[in-house]
């Protein structure tokens, strides 16, 4: 199997089994693979981010380890996965603060290559507070980032800080307070739950 049709196989793979938003194009550089996104979910506004998504967390990253590959026909050409394991500080949809979850991303190493997603901020940090809006994959207890503006990290003063270089709610969003934020989600579920 040539390259571009593994890469148009990396598509189906990613959009189909791991139920992502996400649709990733192979390319090398510097001798390693990298994906490149297009997200099939956007947002115009936060609000949409807010009630698009299963569950939004403020946690901090305790560590990774490898997932599962994802193979084409041929054996050589494969998409490995890492998983990103947290543990939740504020539950402000879907899962409770105290909980532990896992995230899988796109990443990690096969076939002695180091595969790299540029587009969701690259790998998470051991140690660092992330804000996170994800969904859960079918049939998985895994999640997975809903795009690029739904990953901030959480400065020392608890300000958003957007890995999205662009975008409209990352812009919005960009400097809030997570006091600020809580405020936000309880007020867009609210007047969700009462339309």
């Amino acid at each position: 199997m040539k390259k571009t049709t593994f890469a148009i196989a990396a598509v189906a793979v990613i959009a189909l089994a791991v139920g992502s938003s996400l649709t990733a194009v192979k390319t090398f550089s510097h001798d390693h693979p990298r994906f490149h996104t297009s997200w099939k979910d956007t947002f115009e506004k936060p609000g949409q981010l807010i009630r698009g998504v299963e569950a939004i967390v403020v946690a901090r990253h305790v560590g990774t380890s490898p997932g599962r590959v994802a193979f084409s026909d041929n054996p050589e050409d494969a998409v490995p996965f890492e998983l990103n394991h947290f543990i939740v500080e504020k539950g402000l949809k879907g899962l409770p603060s105290g909980s532990s979850f896992t995230l899988e991303r796109v990443g990690g190493r096969v076939h002695n290559e180091v595969v790299v997603l540029d587009s969701d901020g690259g790998p998470y940090v051991p140690g660092e507070r992330y804000t996170l809006f994800m969904n859960r994959q079918p049939e998985s207890s895994f999640f997975y980032l809903v795009n690029d503006e739904g990953r901030y990290t959480v400065d020392e003063s608890d300000r958003l800080v957007p890995v999205a270089q662009q975008g409209k709610v990352a812009g919005a969003l960009a400097g809030l307070e997570i006091n600020d934020l809580v405020r936000s989600v309880s007020d867009e579920l609210r007047v969700r739950v009462t339309r």
